[in-house]
């Protein structure tokens, strides 16, 4: 997936374009980064998603000042706003 960051103009933050990374969340914490992307291996896009729902209130506890996490004081409780994608890695054919 990380050339489908390249070629969608982002910069991939916690690794290197040629290929995936593994990364903690302390370094997610202090990243920087604006847009999360989730494209879990092997996994269909609903199931993806359920993982990923399972994950948000760790992101909040442990990378919760990303631009990518933000809070709507405004919505009161439960107002956190997430600027993330969740990839269909199954669908993947790659980019030509």
């Amino acid at each position: 997936m990380p050339e489908c960051v390249q070629a969608a103009g982002g910069r991939d933050v916690l690794g290197r374009v040629e290929h995936a990374v593994a990364f903690d969340l302390k370094q997610l914490a202090t990243s920087g980064a604006q847009v999360l992307v989730f494209a879990l291996c092997g996994m269909d896009l609903a199931t993806s998603v359920r993982h990923v729902r399972g994950c948000m209130d760790m992101l909040v506890e442990h990378c919760g000042g990303l631009p990518a996490i933000k809070y709507d004081y405004e919505r009161g409780w439960g107002g956190w706003m997430f600027q993330m994608w969740v990839c269909d890695v199954k669908a993947h054919k790659g980019i030509t």
